[in-house]
Parts: C-alpha cells; structure tokens; sequence
C-alpha cells in the first residue's frame, strides 16, 4: 500500500509540474507579444520623430522669409537638452511708413500689439 501512495503523488506532482510550465509557456508567449509590441512601437516613433525634425526644419525654412531677428534662431530653435519654458520674444519696432505694394500705405504707429 505505501508504494501506491508514493506512485500517486509522484503522479499528482508530475501533474502540478507540467501545469507549471504551461503557464510558464503561456507567460514566455505574452512576454514575447509584448516586446513585438514594443518594438513596432518604438520604430513608429522613431519615424514620427524624424518626420517632425523633417517638417521643423521646413518650418524654420518658411519662418526665415519674415524678419524675426536672433531670438527665433536663439531662443526656439536652438537645440537642447534640458526642458525650458518659452520666453516671449523682445518687442522692437521699426518705422516704415512706407505704402505696401498694390497701394495704399501702413502705417505701423496705428498698429495695436497684443
């Protein structure tokens, strides 16, 4: 009678073992999934990020047609490593009381900033 015992628990642990490694497979297999996951994630961003570099550069491209002075090249555009808030740029004004091109004049004097 003591072998019957001892072969049913030598049974009930192989059973209790192989239910083991089945969640351990099950684990490995979700393991696995995410980390696909993560990487198709993390190329995507990658992509995005050069696109929004791209579109920045085309941006400071177009910007460059107005005069804004250094401070956009200083301040906005300069690359950094650490976080900071944008300052709002110094306000100089130029007179130019001259008409822009198909007639009438402006007048910056008569101009509200905000």
């Amino acid at each position: 009678m003591r072998t019957s015992d001892l072969v049913q628990e030598i049974a009930a642990a192989s059973q209790e073992q192989s239910s083991g490694v089945a969640q351990i497979n099950m684990a490995m297999n979700q393991i696995n999934q995410i980390t696909r996951t993560n990487a198709s994630s993390s190329e995507e961003l990658a992509a995005t990020a050069e696109e929004m570099t791209r579109q920045a550069e085309q941006s400071l491209e177009l910007v460059s047609f107005f005069e804004l002075g250094q401070w956009v090249k200083k301040e906005i555009f300069a690359p950094s490593t650490q976080s900071r808030s944008i300052k709002s740029p110094s306000l100089t004004t130029t007179k130019r009381n001259k008409p822009i091109s198909g007639g009438g004049g402006f007048d910056e004097t008569k101009f509200e900033r905000f």
